[in-house]
């Protein structure tokens, strides 16, 4: 897994205008009820199977995730390095809350598909963007992650 993860920041960074952080990001594990009680407001089943929050140097993942075996679990392993990257940069340190949580979102899935794009030979590219909008994010606004 730690080669993976290597190969993943490595390609993250090359396909992107960020630099290599000074230190890389610490890796969890955690299981669908954490996710269930954390990013989707205790509103079971939970689809979300990974996040980084801001400051914390520590992307979490689905426990199922320990071994990154298919090309999707390594895509959302490229979004959560995206934001960690994104966190370390000052690029989206001002602006109003929502536009930058929709900027660095678009920008987060535009690398995990271009990821899919290219390991694929362009096979998966009926995949598209979620929409992201304002009324999502102020929803969000008033939810923070446990722990914040």
């Amino acid at each position: 897994m730690a080669s993976t993860f290597a190969k993943l920041i490595t390609w993250t960074i090359a396909n992107s205008t960020y630099s290599a952080p000074a230190e890389i990001p610490e890796i969890t594990y955690q299981s669908s009820q954490h996710f269930v009680d954390t990013v989707c407001e205790s509103v079971a089943p939970c689809r979300a199977k990974g996040y980084y929050k801001d400051g914390s140097n520590r992307i979490v993942l689905h426990e199922s995730y320990r071994e990154l075996d298919s090309i999707e679990k390594q895509a959302l392993v490229i979004h959560e390095i995206t934001h960690y990257l994104q966190d370390k940069s000052d690029r989206w340190r001002d602006g109003e809350p929502c536009d930058v949580w929709i900027g660095r979102e678009e920008e987060s899935f535009r690398l995990q598909l271009r990821y899919i794009s290219v390991r694929t030979g362009g096979i998966n590219l009926h995949r598209r963007m979620p929409r992201f909008d304002r009324e999502h994010c102020e929803g969000l606004q008033r939810q923070p992650l446990a722990g914040e």
